[in-house]
């Protein structure tokens, strides 16, 4: 090199590694992971690479990227997907203020509107009590698996078109206010507001209004609330659609491990009148272990116990009792059904172990065991068993 630029060549290469090291502070690594699901009517493994980097280049300033390369194989055979996970560019201007734009992770202050990774702009600002937290995400540069957006039968259909890549196209803007600790030791209460735009359909599709509140008893108990209004348009009219959760927790005096008994009731709309309509949210989640039921026109009881020896274990069963809110068949389900109220009820375990900081093994296996209002499956035994393994590098 020096025979060839001469020693200020050398010179000006050295200046530039110097000053590329100074600049930032690069970390790195890479996680592996093997997600395998077994059911009676299918199989599926997932294994993903994602490869990260950071960059900080001062207390202010930092870049993320992360791609996840995933390789799929279910009833069709392998498929390879690639696709840009986690990549968001942080500034904190201010003490306290904190934003994030590009492709990032965000929750809404109910956690079932909008869950997933989103491209946009989100920032925070904290305070004594709590923060301040609003957004703006548009979702159509997303693949369709990543962040799953099922809100009409157009986007089943765009979800289910084999050539389609990308998720539908829609942008949503929220703001959320999170109060903590202001009328006693570990309380919480967030209110938030959500407002969607479709632009296939040009119009703004749907608003959402939540309310969040976590009251601790003592140091054994914990009562939680939590409540969202959804609006949408049809036509002319205006549909009201509702959702909500109530839980308590009962944790004992810890032992050599930490026990956590919980009971929680959640419900969502169905078909009504004509101003009532089913809670549809943005993101699409499935609330069973084995049944994969969405958050609509659906009332779930559920009783959970988990004990934990942090870190390493964390053992957790889990039984659910699903019901119809309305008559209304939902929309996800095709087969033939009676009319009966009452799904079918849920058990599932799953047991976590971390042997060291960077491995840890997720196990699981349950059963769904249905009601007469599954005609074609009322008498037969529903499962499922999952096996996860993380490794990070």
């Amino acid at each position: 090199f020096c025979r060839k630029y001469g020693m200020r060549g050398a010179f000006l290469m050295a200046a530039a590694l110097l000053f590329a090291h100074t600049a930032a502070a690069i970390d790195y690594g890479v996680s592996v992971e093997n997600d395998l699901e077994s059911s009676p009517s299918s199989i599926a493994n997932y294994i993903t690479a994602s490869p990260w980097f950071k960059f900080v280049f001062n207390s202010r300033v930092s870049f993320f990227f992360s791609f996840d390369f995933i390789n799929e194989n279910t009833n069709v055979g392998w498929n390879f997907v690639p696709q840009l996970g986690t990549t968001e560019f942080v500034i904190t201007p201010v003490p306290n203020l904190r934003i994030a734009a590009g492709r990032t992770a965000y929750t809404d202050a109910s956690t079932v509107i909008a869950d997933g990774i989103f491209d946009g702009v989100t920032g925070n600002y904290s305070f004594a009590y709590g923060r301040f937290t609003f957004s703006t995400f548009y979702t159509g540069l997303l693949q369709k698996d990543q962040t799953k957006i099922i809100m009409s039968s157009a986007d089943q259909a765009s979800y289910d078109d084999s050539e389609n890549y990308y998720a539908p196209k829609k942008v949503f803007t929220s703001g959320d206010i999170e109060l903590r600790d202001i009328f006693g030791y570990k309380n919480l209460f967030r209110a938030g507001y959500l407002t969607l735009f479709d632009i296939a359909q040009e119009k703004h599709d749907h608003q959402y209004f939540s309310l969040n509140a976590q009251l601790p008893v003592k140091s054994t108990f914990v009562f939680a609330f939590s409540s969202v209004i959804g609006t949408s348009e049809k036509e002319e009219d205006i549909i009201v659609s509702n959702t909500g959760q109530l839980s308590v927790q009962w944790l004992p005096k810890m032992t050599r491990a930490q026990d956590n008994f919980m009971l929680t009731y959640i419900w969502s709309s169905g078909l009504g009148d004509t101003n009532t309509g089913p809670f549809t949210p943005v993101t699409f989640h499935e609330y069973g272990d084995v049944l994969p039921v969405p958050l609509n026109n659906i009332s779930i009881c559920k009783f959970s116990y988990t004990v934990e020896n942090a870190p390493l274990f964390l053992l957790t069963t889990t039984l659910r009792w699903f019901f119809r809110t309305s008559r209304q068949i939902p929309l996800y389900y095709e087969e033939d059904f009676s009319d009966a109220m009452s799904l079918g009820q849920e058990w599932y375990t799953s047991i976590n172990w971390a042997p060291l900081s960077d491995a840890m093994f997720d196990a699981g296996l349950g059963f769904f065991f249905p009601s007469v209002f599954f005609k074609q499956y009322s008498e037969m035994l529903l499962w499922k068993f999952r096996l996860n393994v993380k490794v990070t590098l």
